[in-house]
């Protein structure tokens, strides 16, 4: 067998090359998927437009009308906050699950389980706290660019995340929303553990249920006028969106994609959570000023 042999210096560009190759596909991978200081892992959503709204018809008057919305590029959480997230952040724990009927449903989900559980309980303006000081631990840590910040996503970057390309109620077939999703028909009423069940085709947990999920807008009872590029909402209101549905929802009611539902920020309940979303500060569309009183919708 003949052994070829390499001088030094083709061995010392070798090796570049193939470092440099190397630092670029590890480069790739990570601006794609991330994961923080506090264990969140992070997914790139690309810039790119969708359809928002009510497209199958199904849906209410304030999901009209449809609209086609550009938005920026961003990271958008895998899962929704859990609750030992939430305590690393912010020390403390206003969850009201886990709730157990006896010792041995306790020792039957683990401990581990129990920190993986979505935090809920928050009203808006601790998710937006949460959000505030996440960003200083991780500006301080050297982990986030300056000028970029964690935040409540807006309806829109929810309803692009969820929908993942696609323009049905849900990002896949209701017969496979049992593999999806937790709620009423499979939850038994209470959360479950973030990521357990199937994630969409861009890798993103719970969209449908498990916990309703604050976004950063205020609410209008209509979209008209509220801008299509990187639209955030009207300027002021009195109440903030909801997206996604619960433990106790109901397939065809509010687990569809172009749901909304509104509260007041400082309303607390076991059903409400919330993921983050990375972005620069100061793009967005501010859109109408307006905001009308809604209809107060069942929440389940």
């Amino acid at each position: 067998m003949h052994h070829v042999r390499f001088a030094p210096a083709v061995i010392a560009v070798l090796a570049s090359a193939l470092t440099a190759y190397a630092d670029e596909k590890y480069s790739s991978a990570t601006e794609k998927i991330f994961t923080n200081g506090i264990g969140q892992k992070m997914i790139w959503v690309e810039p790119g437009s969708f359809r928002m709204g009510d497209l199958t018809g199904n849906g209410d008057s304030d999901e009209k009308p449809v609209r086609t919305v550009e938005l920026s590029g961003h990271y958008m959480g895998a899962t929704e906050v859990t609750q030992e997230q939430w305590q690393k952040v912010m020390g403390n724990n206003p969850s009201h699950f886990p709730k157990f009927r006896n010792r041995a449903q306790q020792r039957k989900r683990r401990l581990s389980d129990q920190k993986k559980l979505p935090v809920e309980s928050v009203q808006w303006q601790e998710a937006m706290e949460f959000s505030r000081r996440l960003t200083g631990m991780e500006q301080e840590a050297g982990r986030l660019p300056e000028g970029s910040v964690y935040t409540l996503p807006t309806e829109a970057q929810w309803e692009h995340a969820c929908r993942a390309g696609t323009e049905g109620d849900w990002t896949c077939e209701k017969k496979d929303l049992l593999r999806m999703a937790w709620y009423g028909e499979n939850s038994g009423y209470q959360t479950h553990p973030v990521a357990t069940r199937k994630p969409n085709t861009w890798g993103f947990y719970d969209m449908h249920g498990n916990v309703w999920e604050w976004c950063r807008d205020w609410y209008q009872d209509s979209y008209k006028g509220l801008g299509t590029k990187d639209p955030s909402g009207p300027k002021t209101g009195t109440y903030h969106v909801l997206r996604g549905g619960s433990w106790g929802g109901h397939a065809e009611m509010n687990l569809r994609a172009s749901y909304r539902v509104v509260r007041h920020p400082l309303y607390r309940y076991n059903l409400y959570g919330f993921r983050v979303v990375i972005e620069v500060s100061g793009g967005g569309d501010a859109g109408s000023p307006s905001a009308k009183t809604p209809e107060r919708k069942p929440l389940q």
